[in-house]
């Protein structure tokens, strides 16, 4: 069993960096101004940085911090991918709860606080706190406050129903990591069992999801999220062969969960991403094939009614007609996200 190191903190907060100077100074500014404001946060939650080998002065950086009691960070001797060094902000958490926030995204203030009051309060399994999405630098943003926030308990069925495809987004998620120990076994999969997927905290999310019992989620962001499509064809094998592995083999007992997760991601996900990224309205994508695309996600969702008149239309009619598919697509995700509630 892994060591739990139950005598930690109760909260570790993660930051996986590789390369984002100006970002991660962003954030550490935010998380100190917090600290300052907030002198509990002192005493039991820990700040660790795991450095992927960054070659534009962040361990230099990084340095200025070193004499902070709860504050620590670690520099990989080489490039690991990003994957293992989210992997390892999960394994090297001395908290009781670990989360993990990516270098270009910032915790809104009294966010911090507020989860820690709560999982001090309510033992959880797994917290769910919403997103704002700006596309833009996040400078203007550092010092906006959670308003009016809430956190309670929800369902297991009511925390999937609010995180859908959201759920793939790690800033968004605070996990009992002591719990997951527990209910990965000795046996079970370890946390970096999906390195290589680019969505290796499914991992922990998932498992918790599965076998967990206590959940809860806010009602209001207390994240704000930098959104930007990139990645070309990678971003579509991402979500869909990669993905949906993930989802049925961690749903395999829970099949009403898997198949919201499944078709959140083709109905809400797919229809803009590709109308996005075909007619360049984001993302890298200088040069659109149709095929490959149609290929993995047909071969991953299956080619349906919904992929032969969402999907395929999306992915070859002229831009007129693929507006139109669009929309109506905009239409019935709307329709199915009520029919699921």
């Amino acid at each position: 069993m892994k060591d739990l190191n139950l005598g930690g903190p109760k909260l570790t907060i993660a930051i996986p960096t590789y390369n984002r100077l100006s970002c991660l100074t962003l954030l550490l500014n935010s998380v100190s101004a917090q600290f300052l404001k907030a002198p509990r946060l002192n005493n039991e939650v820990e700040v660790l940085v795991m450095d992927n080998a960054s070659s534009d002065g962040t361990a230099e950086y990084l340095d200025k911090f070193a004499q902070i009691p709860n504050f620590r960070s670690k520099r990989q001797v080489r490039n690991l991918g990003s994957d293992a060094n989210i992997t390892d902000c999960f394994e090297e958490a001395s908290g009781e709860y670990v989360w993990i926030i990516g270098d270009d995204d910032l915790p809104m203030l009294g966010s911090i606080l507020l989860v820690l009051e709560f999982v001090s309060a309510e033992e959880v399994d797994l917290l769910y706190l919403p997103a704002q999405w700006e596309f833009c630098e996040l400078t203007e943003f550092s010092s906006l406050s959670i308003q009016s926030c809430e956190v309670s308990s929800v369902s297991r069925l009511a925390l999937v129903g609010k995180s859908l495809e959201y759920v793939t987004f790690i800033s968004s998620w605070i996990v009992n990591r002591v719990n997951y120990y527990r209910y990965a076994g000795d046996n079970a999969s370890h946390a970096g069992a999906h390195c290589g997927s680019t969505i290796c905290q499914l991992e922990w999310i998932f498992t918790m999801i599965a076998n967990g019992r206590r959940f809860a989620c806010a009602n209001v962001a207390g994240i704000i999220a930098r959104g930007a499509a990139s990645g070309g064809y990678s971003l579509f094998e991402v979500f869909s062969s990669n993905y949906t592995k993930i989802v049925r083999e961690k749903f395999c007992d829970e099949e009403e969960i898997g198949e919201i997760f499944l078709n959140c991601m083709l109905i809400r996900f797919f229809p803009g991403i590709i109308w996005n990224s075909r007619f360049c309205v984001a993302g890298d994508f200088s040069d659109f094939r149709a095929d490959p695309v149609l290929t993995m996600v047909g071969d991953s969702f299956g080619r349906g009614v919904y992929f032969r008149l969402i999907i395929s239309p999306l992915c070859t009619a002229n831009r007129a007609t693929a507006w139109f598919v669009k929309k109506i697509a905009s239409v019935y995700a709307r329709y199915w996200r009520f029919m699921i509630r």
